[in-house]
């Protein structure tokens, strides 16, 4: 995965926060998909238009983590995203 690729949400996707993350809801294909905090966290930096590795340095900053965990969270997230159409590339 590129570490400059750009995401956004998909047309027809909405967010719900709720206590420990957010829920999405493709309203096109009727699929729900919840958020932990981290990916609550990375779907904001997506609709601020951030790219893979500033998302990276935010959440080693927020987290405590090393660089490695939070690629590799970003890089599974933004997989299952993809995979489930909630996302597309800029």
């Amino acid at each position: 995965m590129s570490q400059t690729k750009r995401y956004k949400p998909a047309p027809d996707v909405m967010l719900s926060t709720v206590d420990d993350g957010a829920v999405l809801l493709h309203l096109k294909h009727g699929i729900y998909f919840g958020l932990n905090p981290v990916g609550a966290d990375i779907w904001d930096m997506l609709n601020k238009g951030l790219g893979a590795e500033a998302c990276v340095a935010q959440l080693t900053e927020s987290y405590d983590i090393d660089t490695a965990a939070a690629s590799g969270d970003y890089q599974a997230l933004i997989g299952e995203l993809l995979e489930q159409g909630l996302i597309e590339s800029l």
